[in-house]
C-alpha cells in the first residue's frame, strides 16, 4: 500500500490552528497536494481549522478514505476484457456513491457554517456568504464559475 499523509482540516476563511485529519478540507492553492506522485504515494491535502472550532470530525474515517483512496491509485487492471468492463462497472459505482456522500457532507458543511454564522451574529441576510467557495475549493472546482 502507499504512503498515506495525514490530512489535517482546512476552511477558506479561517486560518487557525492545525488540526488532525480534516472533515471540511479545502483545497486551495496547493496545486500539487490530494493527488498521487510518481511511486504511489497520496498527498492528503493540508489544512487548518478556525481557531476555538470544535473538532467533531470523524478522523479515522477520513483516514481510512485516504488509505482507500492510495490502494486504488496502486491497484493494477484486470487482463481479461470481461474483467476490465467489469471492473469499469464497479468503478463507475463507486464514483456515484462517493459523489452522494460527497453532496450529502456538502450539505452538512453548510448547515453547520451557517449555524455557526449565526451564533456569531452575522446578519440573516449575510448567513451562507463564502460557504460554496470553500467548498467548491474542497472539490478543487473554480468557485468563481
Amino acid at each position: 500500500m502507499a504512503a498515506v499523509r495525514t490530512p489535517m482540516r482546512t476552511t477558506a476563511s479561517a486560518a487557525g490552528a492545525a488540526g488532525s485529519h480534516g472533515a471540511h478540507v479545502a483545497q486551495g492553492a496547493q496545486g500539487s497536494q490530494g493527488s498521487h506522485g510518481t511511486h504511489g504515494t497520496l498527498d492528503a491535502p493540508q489544512a487548518s481549522s478556525p481557531a476555538g472550532a470544535e473538532d467533531t470530525a470523524d478522523p479515522a474515517g477520513t483516514a481510512r478514505l485516504y488509505e482507500w483512496l492510495a490502494a486504488l491509485a496502486d491497484a493494477e487492471l484486470p487482463h481479461s476484457d470481461t474483467a476490465l468492463i467489469d471492473h469499469i462497472r464497479a468503478l463507475e459505482e463507486l464514483k456515484s456513491a462517493c459523489a452522494a456522500v460527497q453532496a450529502r457532507a456538502a450539505a452538512a458543511f453548510d448547515a453547520s457554517q451557517r449555524q455557526a454564522q449565526a451564533r456569531a451574529g452575522i446578519p440573516p441576510a449575510q448567513l451562507g456568504r463564502g460557504i460554496g467557495a470553500q467548498i467548491a475549493l474542497a472539490r478543487r472546482d473554480s468557485p468563481h464559475r
